[in-house]
């Protein structure tokens, strides 16, 4: 008799043999899409704004996203976009 898994331990067997997701993957590419718009964004930018432009709807998960890819809070990398930029 076989071991039956549950529909996410499927999901993270299948992600171990083929890599992210497609959700994974867009949430990703909104990431970096959204890290180039504060790169770029004026100093009076409401980072909340910017997240929601990428569909980014709780400001507290954007955050922690973006902190756990890029290794800065987001309000860092404008910051230091900002500074460059003067």
């Amino acid at each position: 008799m076989g071991t039956q898994l549950s529909p996410r331990q499927a999901e993270k067997a299948a992600a171990a043999v083929t890599g992210p997701g497609p959700k994974s993957l867009l949430q990703l590419a909104r990431l970096h899409r959204a890290r180039r718009a504060l790169q770029v964004a004026p100093k009076v930018a409401v980072i909340g704004d910017v997240a929601a432009m990428f569909g980014f709807s709780d400001w507290s998960q954007f955050s922690a996203s973006y902190n756990k890819l890029f290794g800065e809070r987001p309000v860092d990398t404008r910051k230091r976009a900002i500074a460059v930029r003067n």
